[in-house]
C-alpha cells in the first residue's frame, strides 16, 4: 500500500472523528470542550496504567488533552497539551471529561442493574444511552474561580494557639502532584477518599497558618504552603482535627463533585428510581469488557 493512500485514509479518519464530536459543559470550571471518540491506542494505554501503573490519572488526562478541545476567548475549540488542561479544570473534572469520552466513544452501557428502592426488586436495563445521565450537582457559583477561591479554617487550640487551614478546590494539575508527592498508585478518583485522612486532605488544604500567642499578645505566624511541609504537618495533627478540616471541606464543596444520573422504572411495581453513572468505572468495565 502506498504512502499516498495510507495519508488519504488518515486524513478521512479525521474526518469522520469531527462527525463524532460532541460539546459539553464543564461545572467546576464552567469551560465548554469539544470531544472526539476514543481510539485504539487510546484503550491500551488506559489498560495498561490502569493495571501497572501509578500515574493511572496522569495517563488519563494525557489521552484527554488529545481527545478534546476547549473553546477559547476567540470563541475556537483548540487543543491544549496536559498540563495546560490539567491547571484549567477542577481535580473532580476529570471524570467530566471521561463522561464525554463516553458519550462519544461507546454511546450507551448494557445490562445495567439496579435494586428498586420500593419493592426490592433487581432490575437489569439491557441497553441505556450514557446521554440520559445528566448532570445533577451544583454548577460552580462561587465569587471567584474556583482555582482563586479559598475556604478559611480556623481553630483556637488553648488560648495560646491558633491553627488556620486555608482550603482550595484543587485542579487536576495540583492532584497529579500531590499523587507523585503521596508516591502511593492511585488507580481512580474515588481511591482518594480511601486514602489516610492526611493524604486525603493534602490535595485541598492549600496553605498551613500556625500562630503563637504569647502572653503580651504578640504574635508568631508560622506559614507552610509547600505541600511536602503541609503532609508533614498533617501526619502530626490530632485525627479529631483532621476530622473537623475534612468536614468543613466537604460542607464547602461537595454539592459541586460533578454527579451524572437518571431516573428508571422498576418493572414490577412500577416505581420511580434514581441512578446514578460512574463514568471512570464505566470506561474501565467498556475496555476490559466487563459490562
Amino acid at each position: 500500500m502506498s504512502i499516498t493512500s495510507i495519508v488519504n485514509a488518515l486524513e478521512i479518519l479525521k474526518e469522520i472523528e469531527k462527525e463524532k464530536e460532541k460539546v459539553f459543559k464543564l461545572p467546576i470550571s464552567k469551560l465548554e470542550i469539544k470531544s472526539a471518540p476514543l481510539i485504539g491506542e487510546d484503550d491500551e494505554l488506559i489498560k495498561r496504567a490502569y493495571k501497572t501503573s501509578s500515574d493511572y490519572i496522569e495517563v488519563l488526562t494525557s489521552i484527554a488533552s488529545k481527545r478534546i478541545k476547549v473553546k477559547n476567548e476567540n470563541g475556537e475549540f483548540v487543543k491544549l497539551d496536559k498540563n495546560e488542561l490539567a491547571k484549567k479544570i477542577a481535580l473532580d473534572e476529570l471524570n467530566t471529561l471521561i463522561y464525554a469520552l463516553l458519550v462519544s466513544t461507546y454511546e450507551e452501557a448494557k445490562n445495567v442493574k439496579f435494586i428498586c428502592e420500593n419493592c426490592a426488586l433487581e432490575n437489569t436495563i439491557e441497553k441505556i444511552k450514557y446521554e440520559e445521565f445528566k448532570l445533577t450537582s451544583k454548577i460552580w457559583d462561587k465569587e471567584k474561580p474556583f482555582t482563586e477561591y479559598i475556604k478559611k479554617v480556623n481553630l483556637d487550640i488553648a488560648s495560646k494557639y491558633t491553627l488556620n487551614f486555608y482550603l482550595k478546590y484543587p485542579s487536576l494539575y495540583e492532584g497529579i502532584q500531590v499523587n507523585k508527592i503521596i508516591e502511593r498508585s492511585v488507580k481512580s478518583l474515588d481511591e482518594y477518599i480511601e486514602l489516610p485522612l492526611p493524604l486525603y486532605l493534602l490535595n485541598f488544604v492549600d496553605k498551613i497558618e500556625i500562630i503563637v500567642n504569647d502572653n503580651n499578645n504578640n504574635k508568631n505566624v508560622m506559614s507552610y504552603d509547600n505541600k511536602i511541609d503541609i503532609k508533614t504537618i498533617l501526619e502530626k495533627l490530632d485525627y479529631r482535627i483532621l476530622n473537623y478540616v475534612k468536614n468543613e471541606y466537604l460542607n464547602e464543596f461537595k454539592d459541586y463533585i460533578p454527579r451524572y444520573s437518571t431516573k428508571v422504572i422498576c418493572s414490577k411495581c412500577g416505581k420511580e428510581n434514581e441512578i446514578y453513572l460512574n463514568p471512570e468505572i464505566a470506561l474501565i468495565n467498556k475496555i476490559f469488557g466487563n459490562e
